[in-house]
């Protein structure tokens, strides 16, 4: 087992550069500190997702990544039908 501490914070030496190079990619958008309010497939096919926001704004996308606590994703869920069909999904209800 093996530990290593970064030298500077960790947005510093591993997020920001991360983020960086995935939107340099013109693969990804990334919007950090923004409230998600709902999530609803949205189109014929799966996979086509629209994110509602805290501030009012709407986002379609093919993919999502949460990065969130366990209260945070507690409250995502009830407006969130996609989130309710997927493995484990009725055990966030327990997170504290």
């Amino acid at each position: 087992f093996d530990v290593r501490w970064c030298r500077g914070t960790i947005s510093e030496t591993i997020f920001n550069p991360w983020s960086q190079k995935l939107t340099e990619q013109g693969a990804v958008k990334i919007r950090g500190g923004v409230k998600v309010t709902g999530i609803e497939e949205v189109g014929t096919e799966n996979g086509q997702f629209r994110i509602t926001t805290q501030v009012g704004d709407s986002i379609d996308c093919d993919a999502i990544i949460l990065a969130v606590g366990g209260m945070a994703l507690k409250r995502l869920v009830p407006f969130s039908p996609p989130l309710h069909s997927l493995p484990g999904a009725k055990e966030w209800q327990r997170f504290r």
